[in-house]
């Protein structure tokens, strides 16, 4: 984590570090259609109160990533829009205390719609919704002998779709080669909904030993890399 927060500030000091040497009045405009995709990789949890208040589980730091394809439309040099498509895995590593570790994999088909604002040319924020499909579901115990894993499919327990929140920032480097733009940030995912099908849960562990089961809450922070194209070549401008 620490890495991660000196990357973004290197980030922020180099976009404010461009806009200052950037002739006043002059630059390329953000307006049209770009595709692309990028590559994200970070932690991720599944957050559940009741596997916190128990002392025999542990969750541990786990680790997950994410592919995506974008369509992203800029109205104004300020403000854009992007729709894409994500593969996504969500994974959350246990500990059951004295006997080993297992781990819950999730896998998502994920539809995204954000919002993006940018501060000075360089540097951005957006935010907005991922609609998560659930394609796969496995348990992975590696609380065999000498730490062998199974994996066994648990899809039926968890719930088919979910919504996510998603916040990011990131920095935009355009024009690394004709009509390339390099991206890189960092974005969170926060699940607004039950990961877990609360009629399946009585059969999944460690979830079926509460009679009560609250929510079992998907997060993620995660550092993305990315490439986009302009599909409509940038214009010059000045005032």
């Amino acid at each position: 984590m620490k890495n991660y927060f000196l990357l973004i500030i290197l980030v922020f000091v180099l976009s404010f570090d461009c806009e200052a040497r950037k002739k006043r009045g002059l630059g390329a405009t953000k307006k049209g259609f770009r595709f692309g995709g990028y590559g994200s990789y970070g932690l991720t949890w599944l957050l559940n109160k009741n596997i916190s208040d128990d002392p025999s589980i542990k969750p541990l730091i786990s680790t997950g990533n994410e592919y995506c394809f974008e369509l992203i439309y800029n109205f104004t040099d300020k403000i854009g829009g992007t729709l894409s498509g994500s593969k996504v895995n969500h994974n959350q590593i246990y500990e059951e205390i004295g006997v080993g570790n297992f781990k819950k994999s999730l896998q998502y088909i994920g539809i995204n719609g954000l919002l993006k604002y940018y501060v000075i040319p360089e540097f951005y924020f957006d935010s907005g919704f991922r609609y998560n499909i659930l394609s796969k579901a496995s348990n992975i115990d590696y609380r065999g002998r000498n730490n062998a894993s199974t994996s066994t499919d648990v899809t039926q327990n968890f719930s088919k779709t979910i919504t996510c929140f998603l916040f990011g920032m990131g920095y935009e480097k355009e024009e690394i080669a004709k009509g390339l733009n390099l991206n890189i940030g960092l974005r969170y995912l926060y699940g607004l909904g039950n990961a877990i099908n609360t009629s399946g849960a009585a059969t999944e562990f460690p979830f079926g030993r509460y009679l009560n089961l609250s929510d079992l809450i998907p997060v993620s922070v995660g550092m993305y890399l990315g490439l986009n194209y302009k599909i409509s070549r940038a214009k010059r401008y000045s005032h």
